[in-house]
């Protein structure tokens, strides 16, 4: 977001962040607490589930073969990082990829849940249902300045969720039937 639409310019940026962030990562933590026990619960309800990040594969099948000292690969299906296509989020090839992979339309059915503004915005260009994960906490003032729903900056979360309870109450309320 930063860059706009300079492609050269975020180029130039991601390699400037690997080549320092190859000195400093190593131990993966979860997210938040029990976010495997969602993930796994995801699967029982025979949910297929995807991870996309702007990280590059490089990085990121490391960390998420390291996550938790066991790894969590098995959970995901399909994984799409931000080397895997030529634009990086806010634009959609990443998720369009993702749901190709899936055998999925990209259509509100699939939901995307996401923590940053970049995700919201990447999840409605693509046709998706955007699910906010607002880790942050933060309250509903902020919400609207980030999310402000102008001709401008029309993309809002179509749903905000504060943490992964919330979450798993959204996934099992549309299992019974619409919210």
């Amino acid at each position: 977001m930063l860059f706009g639409d300079d492609q050269d310019a975020k180029q130039i940026a991601h390699k400037a962040f690997n080549h320092h962030y190859r000195n400093h990562y190593g131990t993966v933590k979860a997210f938040e607490p029990r976010v495997r026990d969602v993930l796994e619960g995801l699967h029982r309800l025979g949910i297929q589930v995807g991870v996309i990040t702007n990280r590059d594969r490089e990085f990121f099948e490391h960390e998420l073969a390291a996550v938790e000292d066991t790894g969590w690969t098995h959970l995901f299906e399909v994984d799409v990082c931000g080397d895997d296509t030529p634009l990086r989020k806010p634009h959609p090839d990443q998720l369009l990829l993702a749901v190709q992979k899936l055998d999925y339309p990209p259509d509100p059915s699939v939901w995307y849940v996401g923590d940053s503004t970049t995700d919201v915005i990447a999840a409605k260009r693509a046709g998706m249902a955007a699910v906010f994960f607002n880790g942050a906490q933060w309250d509903l003032p902020w919400l609207n300045r980030i999310f402000p729903g102008t001709h401008k900056h029309p993309d809002k979360p179509d749903v905000v969720v504060n943490d992964f309870s919330e979450f798993w109450a959204l996934v099992l309320a549309c299992e019974v039937g619409p919210p």
